[in-house]
């Protein structure tokens, strides 16, 4: 199997520290270095955070959040000229092996990226609220068809949170260079496999195209165990909680990872107009 010879994109400056973009590679590595022989595993991707660290996107550049041009990126990923199954899903590492093991690409549903917070504190979570609404509308503004959840996380990431704030963008609908890739790399009836994130987490309003997250279920915690770190990591956090959660809907909801409802109905609606088959693989580990 050749692969195209189509150069490929440069990485999006948002995606320079970003986990997605890590798992993406280890996977489009995994594909190109199929043999003969079986698939190999996927290489293990490098640790978040660490050697991996890029600048966060400025907040007067917030036009360099373009998920075409991430969408675009990721497909550059997959060289070859058709594939028998696509992946589209989470960010998580048993996708990537679970890709690799199917000679599958994995096109994400959506991507992390940081973006500066000047003068921020770690425990002020009503100024991390208010900063993060502003640049989420920004980014929402600059990019049709997403949802955008801000993840404030103190207690994984320490100060961090203090000089640059957490953003996952999830697209509500298959981003152009998806559907181009689905319509022309597939096999004639390749497999469609949704990976979903299904873990949850209380959430400042859910549904809505601007949501923002206060902790993960990926720090392994529970929600009563994860404000009990706050407080031990940071004192100076007691006045502010309480005020923050007396305004705006707080409900529980899928977690950053999870999946926009509407992009799961286009996946459908376009693999049943394609005569490709498809189903959805749902996880839900240690979840709040």
């Amino acid at each position: 199997m050749e692969a195209s010879q189509t150069p490929p994109s440069r990485v999006p400056r948002c995606l320079r520290s970003s986990w997605t973009r890590a798992l993406v590679e280890a996977g489009g590595r995994a594909l190109q270095s199929r043999t003969s022989d079986g698939p190999r595993a996927a290489p293990a991707p490098p640790e978040h955070r660490s050697g991996f660290r890029g600048v966060p996107v400025p907040t007067d550049r917030l036009d360099e959040v373009d998920g075409d041009a991430v969408a675009q990126w990721v497909v550059d990923q997959y060289p070859a000229p058709s594939y028998p199954a696509v992946i589209i899903g989470s960010a998580h590492g048993s996708t990537a092996h679970l890709a690799a093991a199917m000679g599958a690409p994995w096109l994400p549903t959506g991507f992390d990226c940081e973006v500066a917070w000047v003068g921020g504190r770690a425990y002020d979570v009503e100024a991390a609220i208010q900063s993060g609404h502003t640049i989420a509308s920004v980014i929402a503004e600059w990019n049709h068809g997403v949802g955008v959840r801000q993840v404030f996380d103190p207690v994984r990431h320490t100060d961090q949170p203090a000089r640059e704030l957490t953003f996952h963008v999830r697209w509500r609908e298959l981003p152009p260079a998806y559907i181009e890739f689905l319509d022309q790399r597939l096999v004639s009836g390749a497999g469609v496999v949704v990976s979903a994130d299904e873990r949850t987490w209380l959430v400042l309003d859910p549904g809505r195209s601007i949501s923002f997250q206060l902790g993960t279920p990926r720090a392994g915690l529970t929600w009563d165990r994860y404000q009990e770190c706050l407080t031990s990591y940071w004192p100076e956090w007691a006045p502010y909680w309480p005020q923050a959660m007396q305004e705006g809907m707080w409900a529980d909801s899928e977690a950053e990872l999870g999946i926009e409802p509407d992009l799961l109905r286009c996946v459908r609606d376009w693999a049943r107009a394609a005569n490709h088959g498809a189903m959805v693989v749902g996880y839900d580990c240690a979840s709040r």
